[in-house]
């Protein structure tokens, strides 16, 4: 796929993207079953039936049988295939041309030739094309003398149409295919890797053994967005060539590299097992000197579109990114069989929202609430947030699951209002992959517009690496959103790669203390340290704080004595219906933590 869209000759030897398995099997079909209807109707027009009758009749078996076979499984063919399967459409029209009774039949079937010239300018590097076009207009010739009748005028005839259907056919698919190549790196582009993704499903589908493998990786650049506010766009294209360049030189046949935006590159990986990926990825990370890159990677499962299994090495990438980049994940495919019973879940009404509360420290009061989604197992239990969401980011139910629990939440604390409780502030949880989706930020100013909910209320509450400036979509979302009013906050802070600059760039308004630094305060060895410095930044950067996990009055206490605002956790209260929550809340009968300060150290 590589190749200089500024070169002719380069355009010329390469064969058109658009060439795909389904596509060569489609098209060498209807050339077999074309070329039989009209055959067979000159046969039955102007040949002798009687004293040819086993030739004739298995002619036609013959073509009709090819084009049915080659358009119901040709799509899993290789593509030298289709080589043999134009030589043998070449042959037979010859056959059919010596058949016949000469004159103006044989100049029509011989016409038949130019459909052969047009595949193989379609289907085939121009170098492969002039051999088939030597062929054809090799046997047309001899065909033509065998038969008698043919003079030279209309010889000539037929080989200008051969030649001027390829030429023309050629150049116009190879400039089309042109609007799949990305112009900066050579590489396919989204819809180029689209077609190729595509076609290599529908291989793996038909395939069996190692034909049937597929692994897809997608590939980012970390912090590709800082070299162009440094250094400069200049320096940033230069970067991404040169990334393109070392890793096309390490792929091998069939496999292909996509540039589908920004510094996102997608690796596609026909025939190859879980441990070959993990080596080509891996050289690939090392081919850039002094640069470093996150991958998520998916293995295609029987059942898989291109949208879910584009999900879930999107999953796998952000996954990585939240476990500090520069990294390689496989996305986890154990839960993967819940992908149809969460559908069917969501459909049902099966699925709840849960609220926790958002707590102040010095007073006990309750501020706000965090959204949380529940699943009910049908046998008294629940299944874990930490198993079905990647199951709806990898299967691309993520989207519609997270619309309908941002709907849920706002109708819910709207309601509250009139039951007389009105909290300041409603945190709902935002997947990575939501952030990707440009219409994300039409999609909460409905949900808000229709629920009557005060934007200035709402939180939604993102992971570090899906609040970074380097992804573009999400960065104009949020900041959009937070022009609208809407708050945004760091989940789990210090968990993941987090810098000044990213706070100082990033639209942010709350950070949350992660559970993980929490739990060990007070304790020797603990993270005090961490989290007195955690919020000390984000007073000094006019940011608010909330500590979550807090189990023990003692760890209350001392994140008071440090500055935190508020807290939640199970010292207050676990995630709990939306009734529970407003008799909860409303009751206002958590303990206030002002006494004495607790060396913080």
């Amino acid at each position: 796929m590589r190749g200089s869209t500024s070169s002719v000759g380069a355009l010329l030897d390469r064969a058109p993207t658009v060439a795909t398995p389904a596509v060569l099997a489609r098209a060498t079909a209807f050339l077999y079953v074309t070329a039989d209807v009209f055959c067979a109707s000159a046969m039955v027009s102007q040949w002798d039936l009687v004293e040819r009758p086993l030739g004739a009749c298995g002619f036609i078996a013959l073509t009709l049988l090819i084009g049915v076979g080659v358009w119901r499984r040709g799509a899993g063919w290789p593509r030298e295939a289709f080589h043999l399967l134009l030589v043998g459409a070449t042959l037979l029209i010859s056959a059919a041309i010596v058949m016949s009774p000469g004159g103006s039949t044989a100049v029509a079937l011989a016409s038949i030739y130019a459909l052969v010239a047009l595949l193989a300018s379609f289907f085939f590097r121009y170098r492969l094309t002039l051999l088939h076009l030597a062929l054809a207009l090799a046997a047309c010739a001899a065909a033509c003398l065998a038969s008698g009748g043919v003079g030279l005028a209309e010889y000539f005839l037929v080989v200008g149409q051969v030649l001027i259907t390829s030429a023309t056919v050629g150049w116009l698919v190879r400039v089309a295919a042109e609007s799949e190549i990305d112009p900066l790196t050579g590489l396919a582009n989204k819809r180029g890797l689209d077609r190729a993704l595509e076609s290599s499903l529908a291989r793996a589908s038909a395939g069996h053994g190692e034909r049937a493998g597929l692994v897809l990786a997608v590939i980012d650049l970390d912090y590709f967005k800082t070299v162009n506010d440094t250094a400069g766009h200049a320096t940033g294209d230069r970067l991404l060539r040169a990334c393109a360049d070392a890793w096309s030189g390490l792929l091998g046949d069939g496999q292909l590299l996509a540039r589908v935006g920004g510094d996102e590159f997608v690796l596609l990986l026909p025939g190859l097992d879980r441990a070959a990926a993990v080596a080509l990825v891996e050289r690939l990370r090392a081919a850039v000197p002094g640069r470093t890159s996150t991958v998520g990677l998916a293995e295609w499962e029987h059942g898989d579109s291109s949208a879910m299994l584009l999900a879930r090495a999107d999953a796998a990438l952000y996954a990585g990114k939240r476990n500090g980049r520069n990294q390689a994940s496989w996305h986890a495919t154990a839960t993967h069989g819940l992908s149809e019973p969460l559908a069917a879940a969501l459909d049902r009404g099966d699925l709840q929202v849960h609220y926790q509360p958002l707590v102040d420290l010095a007073s006990g009061a309750v501020r706000g609430a965090e959204a949380l989604l529940r699943w009910p197992d049908g046998e008294g239990g629940w299944v874990s947030p930490a198993t079905f969401i990647p199951v709806a980011e990898a299967n691309g139910l993520i989207h519609r699951l997270g619309a309908w629990a941002l709907h849920r939440a706002c109708a819910d604390a709207q309601a509250w209002s009139s039951r007389g409780l009105s909290l300041e502030k409603l945190s709902v949880n935002v997947s990575p992959l939501q952030l990707q989706d440009a219409g994300f930020g039409r999609l909460v100013q409905k949900v808000l517009a229709d629920t009557g909910f005060d934007p200035g209320r709402l939180v939604l509450e993102v992971t570090e690496s899906a609040v970074g400036a380097e992804d573009a979509t999400a960065y104009r979302t949020l900041s959009d959103l937070r022009a609208r009013g809407v708050r945004i906050a760091i989940d789990d802070f210090g968990t993941g790669y987090s810098t000044l600059s990213r706070l100082r760039d990033v639209p942010v308004d709350v950070l949350k203390v992660d559970r993980s630094f929490v739990a060990t305060l007070g304790d020797e060895g603990s993270h005090t340290s961490i989290v007195g410095a955690v919020i000390a930044l984000a007073g000094a950067l006019g940011l608010s704080t909330v500590a979550e996990g807090i189990e023990r009055p003692a760890q209350a206490e001392l994140l008071r004595a440090l500055g935190c605002t508020e807290g939640q956790g199970f010292l207050y209260s676990p995630a709990v219906p939306a009734d529970a929550f407003v008799a909860t809340a409303g009751s206002r009968a958590f303990p206030a933590h002002e006494e004495e300060p607790v060396a913080a150290g």
